[in-house]
């Protein structure tokens, strides 16, 4: 069996978040409530933050700039420029 290291793209944002959650979630069990475990530690949470960091890797900043968006629930769209 062969193995492939690389690096991560956005299109790992996903699961990474997931990985990363699921992680948290098990390690902090029985120490954290369960609804501050559900909401800090979400996928939704997660992966927005991998996605943040990926961008800022690649030579973006974040412009404090915050477009609302309601698609049946409220979106928050953040404007990233290049640097």
């Amino acid at each position: 069996m062969s193995r492939v290291i690389r690096y991560a793209s956005l299109e790992d944002a996903k699961i990474l978040g997931k990985i990363h959650s699921e992680s948290l979630k098990a390690a902090f069990k029985n120490i954290i409530p369960d609804d501050v475990l559900n909401e800090d530690f979400s996928i939704e949470r997660r992966t927005a933050q991998r996605a943040r960091r990926f961008y800022e890797k690649m030579g973006f900043n974040y412009d404090d700039t915050v477009q609302i968006i309601d698609m049946g629930k409220e979106l928050r769209e953040l404007r990233y420029i290049k640097v």
